[in-house]
């Protein structure tokens, strides 16, 4: 399904773009620099027992891909998985970094720095995320904003952040003299 997506893109945009697809995955880690894992193992109604097991003796979690609970369940799904894919790039590709884009993303990279010795970073969503709550702050559509940030993940300082090509920080702290519009119930 995704090829085909792929391939649909490429002919679209007119593209001279290469795609190859393979299940053999070591033939696809080959030669590989680096190594892209964006999995979720057991597709979405494997996170209903994640979430619903805990509820059931009262334990209320929030993200239940990322802690609590849910995030450990998550983790025990993924770890295998994420190891075995260590495991082959040691063999096959070795010096390759895996990039990874898949939750519990602190509880993966350990693993994999403990269990492996393959170079990995974890990221996550959480930049575009925050962009888009600054954004919903100020009134203004995700799609008229730009940003321009420093590190990662949950560690992130935005360094610009412009509504419509103008700086939106003096609308954004004259924003925040309101509680109300950062302490929402929909707010993260």
């Amino acid at each position: 399904m995704t090829t085909a997506f792929a391939k649909k893109l490429v002919k679209q945009h007119g593209l001279k773009t290469k795609l190859e697809s393979t299940t053999d995955r070591r033939t696809v880690l080959e030669g590989a620099d680096y190594v892209i894992v964006s999995i979720r193992v057991g597709g979405l109604e494997a996170n209903v027992p994640d979430l619903m097991i805990p509820a059931k003796y009262g334990v209320k979690q929030g993200i239940g891909d990322t802690i609590g609970p849910g995030g450990v369940f998550y983790g025990l799904r993924h770890i295998p998985v994420l190891l075995d894919i260590c495991h082959d790039m040691e063999d096959v590709c070795p010096e390759a970094l895996l990039i990874n884009y898949t939750n519990p993303m602190a509880m993966l990279c350990w693993a994999m720095n403990d269990y492996t010795r393959i170079k990995n970073v974890g990221l996550c969503h959480r930049v575009q995320g925050t962009a888009a709550e600054l954004s919903r702050y100020i009134g203004a559509s995700f799609n008229e904003v730009s940003y321009w940030v420093a590190g990662i993940n949950h560690m992130v300082w935005i360094l610009e952040f412009k509504w419509r090509g103008e700086d939106a920080y003096p609308l954004l702290r004259e924003k925040f003299k309101d509680p109300k519009v950062y302490s929402k119930p929909d707010a993260h």
